[in-house]
């Protein structure tokens, strides 16, 4: 079945990205039209970024342009193709090898991993390909048999030529992220700001990974967009307050306050990674979420979302607990619940039609929105500090630091759904304004200098 986060080690996406970053290097025979398979799929691709850019120029709401969803390396950097020599194992695994020869019509048994209590183990084998179906259309050589990475010997026995093809890079160790990435991001920045200059330009590397290394050499005004979730809700489908998968040290976390300071400091590590290697560039967070359908869509017959909104609360709160900015992975108008988002057999969409009882009600057909209608402050007189909401509760503090040269007053974000009844406030000095016919706390501190903080429970 589908796996997301292995499919980059499989045959076509591994084979796809990398003739797309590096296809110059490492598969120099291919072409397509008659021209390289990397400058034909980069300039295609970009070009056709770069007209949505040129239509959408003029509108305010549009304030970048991704660089490319999650990208993958595929097998770049693996020094023997014959073994496993990554982290991405579920389900049926075959080595970059075995993909080879079952895109070539080669029956292979790969190991199968499954996700046990104390991570990811090997617990068998599979035969893949029994019939022999081949890859590539007709009698075509495959990309990386044609490229000369493995051929038929004498005997028609198939047989691994370069190991370490993917290995090494101008005669030494390939490093992904600033010999074929960044090029990239810089082509697409350049090009893009063609034709829509001042926008600005969000950029990933390989989910889980490190970012390039930022220079003044390279385009200014890039923000690191990477994605973040929380790994064992999402793959097992099922929530466990006790448990988590650190992404830095690939175990399993066990103990609730644990899980909870492991989710913490995974995100701290992005945003600092983002001034480790970006300089003066924001972090956003492009992707978090959690599956809706979790324990075999046991919600979707019972109406009870309870463990859904435990599970993307504990992700708001890391994320609020390091001030990040985030989108929330995602909204789906058409989705339902035999079907879910209608993509990869995911969903993660905070609306289902299936869920909607009343049309006229905003709020009808949202899933868990106890989680995801928070309060945030929207627009702070000087420097968040720390902030955080407790759902049950329904509890909000903000701290900041004053600006003595801001006048506008700090805007915080107060909705309905939470505090539909009225909202007691407390203030460190100063005065505020609710107004809760537009969702809005308006708070001015005496002394705009200093440290202020505004709290707010229900009524």
């Amino acid at each position: 079945r589908m796996i997301w986060f292995t499919n980059s080690y499989k045959l076509a996406s591994a084979t796809m990205f990398m003739l797309f970053f590096a296809g110059d290097v490492y598969a120099p025979k291919t072409m397509i039209d008659g021209v390289p398979a990397q400058e034909y799929l980069q300039s295609h691709y970009i070009a056709a970024i770069k007209q949505i850019a040129s239509r959408l120029k003029d509108f305010p709401q549009v304030i970048g342009y991704d660089s490319l969803n999650e990208p993958s390396d595929g097998w770049i950097g693996m020094q023997n193709l014959a073994v496993h020599d990554t982290e991405n194992f579920l389900g049926e695994t075959p080595t970059p090898y075995q993909s080879m020869l079952l895109g070539d019509g080669i029956p292979t048994e790969v190991d199968f991993f499954e996700m046990k209590s104390l991570g990811i183990k090997k617990t068998g084998t599979r035969l893949l390909n029994p019939d022999g179906l081949r890859a590539w259309q007709g009698d075509k050589v495959g990309v990386w048999r044609e490229n000369g990475v493995w051929d038929y010997d004498d005997r028609g026995q198939p047989k691994l030529l370069r190991p370490d093809h993917f290995a090494q890079y101008n005669g030494r160790s390939v490093e992904f992220n600033n010999d074929f990435l960044k090029p990239f991001i810089n082509r697409f920045g350049n090009e893009i700001r063609q034709a829509d200059p001042d926008k600005l330009i969000f950029i990933e590397s390989v989910p889980h990974k490190t970012m390039p290394a930022w220079t003044d050499e390279d385009i200014s005004g890039v923000v690191d967009s990477s994605h973040w979730y929380d790994d064992l809700t999402l793959i097992t489908k099922h929530y466990r307050a006790f448990a988590g998968i650190d992404l830095i040290t690939e175990r399993v976390v066990l103990g609730t306050g644990r899980v909870k300071n492991m989710f913490r400091h995974v995100l701290a590590g992005i945003k600092k990674r983002t001034v480790e290697k970006l300089g003066d560039s924001p972090t956003l967070i492009g992707e978090f979420g959690i599956p809706y359908d979790m324990d075999a869509k046991k919600a979707y017959e019972t109406g009870n979302f309870d463990r859904q909104e435990l599970a993307l609360d504990r992700s708001f709160q890391a994320l609020e607990a390091n001030l990040l900015h985030a989108t929330l992975w995602n909204y789906t108008p058409d989705n339902t619940n035999a079907h879910g988002d209608l993509w990869n057999e995911e969903d993660l969409s905070i609306f289902s039609r299936d869920q909607q009882t009343n049309p006229m009600d905003i709020n009808s057909g949202a899933r868990a929105p106890s989680a995801f209608i928070r309060p945030y402050p929207l627009a702070t007189a000087g420097e968040p500090l720390a902030f955080s909401f407790q759902m049950r509760s329904k509890r909000f503090k903000f701290h900041f630091l004053g600006d003595p040269e801001v006048t506008a007053p700090t805007e915080i974000y107060v909705p309905t759904y939470h505090y539909g009844k009225g909202i007691k406030v407390a203030v460190s000095d100063g005065t505020y304004d609710y107004q809760p016919e537009v969702q809005r706390l308006y708070y001015w501190p005496e002394d705009p200098s200093g440290e202020h903080w505004v709290q707010i429970n229900p009524g």
